[in-house]
């Protein structure tokens, strides 16, 4: 069955949310116990830090903010993925859902 860009891009946004998701849940765990959680059978993770300067713009005096020579303007392009007018049928099983900690292989 062909499957139009549209949902195809909205079926692999919806993937990447929940991998982000269970990402996000692994690596709470690895960071609360690096120690007992950073090694499994076929990989290891470490746990680097470093420290970045950041511009805190909300410090800079408020004549900087208003002057309009230190602003530029950029072209911000989204694509939102919405339910159709008239919804063909979806397609079954979209999106995949796995459960927590089901194998992949």
């Amino acid at each position: 069955m062909h499957t139009s860009p549209a949902d195809e891009l909205a079926d692999i946004r919806a993937e990447m949310l929940r991998l982000r998701a269970r990402e996000a849940a692994l690596r709470q765990q690895i960071l609360k116990d690096p120690d007992g959680n950073s090694i499994g059978r076929w990989h290891r993770v470490e746990v680097d830090e470093h420290r970045d300067l950041v511009l805190d713009i909300s410090r800079l005096p408020e004549h900087i903010l208003q002057d309009r020579h230190f602003w530029r303007e950029k072209l911000v392009q989204t694509l939102r993925c919405l339910p159709a007018a008239s919804p063909v049928s979806r397609r079954p099983g979209w999106p995949i859902r796995r459960e927590a900690g089901a194998a992949l292989h």
